[in-house]
């Protein structure tokens, strides 16, 4: 098994349950807030092109588009 097959098997083992853990509601509203306040002062004046890529359930990368800017 090469490196790459090991880190592969380990996310795709990994992924459903952190999502269901990153989207519990209870949660959510707190998660949003916390990646507001570091995307907003972080991001120039929208709209912006924001790549997301590879950050698991896309919720991080809702609260950009959630500030104006397109996802790409």
């Amino acid at each position: 098994m090469t490196a790459q097959d090991s880190i592969n098997d380990y996310w795709t083992g990994r992924a459903p349950g952190y999502a269901e853990y990153q989207l519990r509601p209870e949660r959510l509203a707190d998660d949003t807030t916390a990646w507001s306040e570091v995307w907003s002062p972080a991001l120039r004046a929208a709209p912006l092109d924001v790549l997301d890529a590879g950050t698991g359930s896309g919720q991080v990368a809702s609260v950009p588009a959630g500030l104006g800017h397109r996802g790409i």
